[in-house]
């Protein structure tokens, strides 16, 4: 049954506080998408210490609190969470075909997972038996043309593109992550008639951006890949922009808010990430304090999430797409059902003909399949590492934010989790969505949803596009903040 995790009582009780004022702690209840106001701080406090797996005779200890009072106000917020209900759980399927054209490039970007591989090619026989098999199997509705660098293999593209309006669908909604520098007229004539959008990967500046992306020659590329957003301008062809925020911004004195001003100068659909370089990424158990070397990242997160919620409010707004993915299940209030990256909305084939789920994770026991023998797996042992009851009461953010399988792979057995064993990466977006969640309440209180609303229909209104998780236009729910 769909959703049928969901309904478990782990997921309905799953919470996490977050402080607002000396005496205000607000509750954010992801089984709902509910906030609850709470405002006596010793229950906040309570709620805090039981959620960071401290027991019930540690939470008395250390706020010298009759143990009556903790299980008292656990036994009544666990009770209040089994009455909430969000307004729907959506289906996850996998609607996204991932076309790896090649794993060649012609840049050497310094925090590239590709690294020196062997380079291979698509070639069009492997690809139009796999769109068959893939068109065969699942509902696809969106194809996405990755690398190395897609365009090195154009060809290919223009087969797809007419191939799938011929034999499938032309309603399907394109896309293609390219570094922009192959970027001809010739493509944007060919892309003119079909719903594409081309998301290009620039890092800011030319100072910041020619440090960490230069092309196989080691020379800077900022000139080349502007020229590409040039010709997409002129075209009138849908593009965002998708930034890394490196170590390299960070030492040059740039902010992540610096980098997204900039970025979004450029275009109004943005996409911000910080490099693996910023320790907290990785699996590495790293205390988040000014000594750390990734504090520049993670301190700016309040002042960041802040200035992406003025400018989505401003009457020129500029859409970052990870705070979209957050305001639309907290406006809809509607979840889905537990997934992991790409295990439940996509499929990829590579250059050999090889099906994955995710071209990130391409070892033997996430094979789907290849051409010759179709789909072999549907990787249910999969489903198992990444369920996020695995996680107890931690992983709070499972409404916003998908699961990478290998996050989790090495802790299938060791629940609950303690603090000292959860992934690093799961921390960052710990502080990100806990800022979205403060910024949001602030909205509601000071009565913004409904400007927020109405640049978001103007939003799918204009470019009409399906996200990966909510493929149609929002409902807008109504949602508020509920007192304790």
């Amino acid at each position: 049954m769909e959703g049928e995790k969901l309904l478990t009582e782990n997921y309905r009780t799953m919470y996490h506080t977050m402080q607002i004022d000396k005496t205000t702690w607000l509750l954010f209840h992801p089984y709902s998408l509910r906030l609850f106001e709470i405002p006596d701080a010793i229950e906040g406090r309570i709620l805090k210490l039981f959620e960071q797996f401290k027991k019930e005779s540690d939470v008395s200890d250390i706020l010298n609190v009759n143990i009556g009072k903790v299980r008292k106000t656990l036994e009544e917020y666990e009770n209040l969470f089994l009455t909430q209900y969000p307004n729907g759980i959506r289906k996850t399927e996998k609607s996204f075909l991932w076309i790896i054209t090649t794993t060649a490039c012609n840049f050497r970007c310094r925090y590239c997972y590709v690294g020196n591989q062997e380079p291979s090619i698509m070639r069009w026989e492997t690809l139009k038996k796999g769109i068959d098999l893939a068109f065969m199997k699942y509902p696809i509705k969106n194809i996405h043309f990755f690398g190395g660098e897609p365009l090195l293999n154009k060809d290919v593209i223009y087969k797809a593109i007419k191939y799938i309006s011929n034999n499938y669908s032309d309603d399907i909604i394109y896309s293609m992550a390219t570094n922009g520098s192959l970027i001809d007229q010739g493509f944007i004539d060919r892309i003119q008639d079909v719903k594409f959008i081309v998301a290009v990967s620039i890092d800011g500046p030319p100072d910041v951006h020619n440090l960490c992306r230069k092309n196989k020659n080691s020379l800077p590329s900022f000139k080349d890949v502007m020229r590409g957003v040039e010709l997409l301008k002129n075209g009138n062809i849908l593009f965002s922009i998708e930034g890394t925020y490196s170590r390299e911004a960070a030492l040059l004195g740039y902010t992540l808010r610096d980098i997204t001003e900039y970025l979004s100068s450029l275009s109004d659909i943005i996409l911000i990430k910080p490099t693996s370089d910023f320790k907290l990424l990785g699996n590495l158990q790293r205390q988040l304090s000014p000594e750390n070397a990734s504090y520049e990242v993670y301190s700016q997160f309040p002042d960041y999430v802040s200035y992406l919620f003025d400018k989505i409010l401003s009457d020129h707004p500029n859409y970052e797409l990870s705070l979209l993915d957050g305001l639309i299940p907290l406006i809809n209030r509607e979840i889905c059902r537990p997934k992991s990256c790409g295990q439940n909305l996509t499929v990829t084939i590579m250059p050999n003909g090889d099906f994955y789920s995710c071209h990130l994770l391409m070892d033997k026991d996430m094979l789907l399949g290849n051409i010759d023998d179709g789909f072999t797996s549907n990787l249910k042992p999969l489903s198992d590492i990444t369920d996020i009851a695995h996680t107890g009461k931690y992983y709070w953010v499972y409404p916003f934010q998908d699961i990478c399988p290998v996050t989790f792979k090495d802790f299938k057995n060791s629940y609950p989790l303690e603090d000292n064993k959860i992934p690093e990466a799961i921390k960052l977006n710990d502080l990100f969505w806990e800022q979205v969640i403060k910024n949001f309440y602030y909205c509601l209180k000071r009565n913004q949803l409904n400007k927020i609303k109405k640049n978001l229909k103007n939003y799918w209104s204009k470019y009409n596009l399906r996200r990966p998780i909510f493929r149609s236009s929002p409902s807008f729910g109504e949602q508020d903040v509920i007192q304790c």
